[in-house]
């Protein structure tokens, strides 16, 4: 990582506190994603930064203020909130959803997605993936109870169906004992 800051204090024990600090993971030349703080703590011992009264920015755009949140300081993943999504489409309304990721082992991972469209409800949703030395794959699933916009359209047409709208994926690529036989799953069901 690098950054810049007006000031910086680092104790004996290798914590580093910056002030009115930026900082990246990506390369000085091309960074994509900083983030900017009026107070940052680098712990390399948990492999932890802090940031305080920060802006997450892309490309230069300021997208996501947080008054505190933390962040790794190398390429290891770590359990958290990931960027929030926000849209609106005239089918949809309004969306906000705002992601979970859970770093559950090194090999296998997931991420839970509540999901809020304003004319429709609220959709749960969430992956699960996985990597073995044989195999690598993921799960996905959403769920939306009672999806307004559709629960709508059935009532005008008369139609007697359940409103609930749900969907479920497993893709999966598998060696089977030698790099010219492997298995490739793709099942989905609406």
């Amino acid at each position: 990582g690098w950054g810049v800051a007006k000031s910086l204090f680092r104790d004996k024990t290798g914590i580093s506190v910056l002030q009115q600090a930026s900082y990246s993971h990506c390369s000085p030349l091309d960074p994509s994603w900083e983030i900017r703080a009026r107070q940052l703590t680098l712990n390399p011992a948990k492999n932890e930064g802090t940031a305080r009264n920060a802006t997450l920015r892309l490309y230069n755009i300021p997208l996501v203020y947080s008054p505190y949140l933390t962040f790794p300081l190398s390429k290891k993943r770590k359990s958290g909130f990931l960027m929030p999504i926000m849209g609106s489409t005239t089918v949809n309304g309004i969306d906000i959803a705002t992601p979970y990721y859970l770093n559950l082992a090194p090999n296998y991972d997931a991420t839970f997605v509540p999901h809020l469209y304003t004319k429709r409800g609220v959709i749960a949703g969430g992956a699960f993936r996985y990597l073995t030395p044989q195999a690598q794959g993921a799960m996905v699933g959403n769920i939306l109870p009672k999806d307004r916009a559709y629960g709508q359209f059935l009532r005008q047409n008369n139609l007697d169906n359940a409103s609930t709208r749900w969907d479920i994926q497993w893709k999966e690529s598998r060696q089977l004992g030698s790099p010219q036989l492997t298995w490739q799953v793709d099942a989905r069901q609406l």
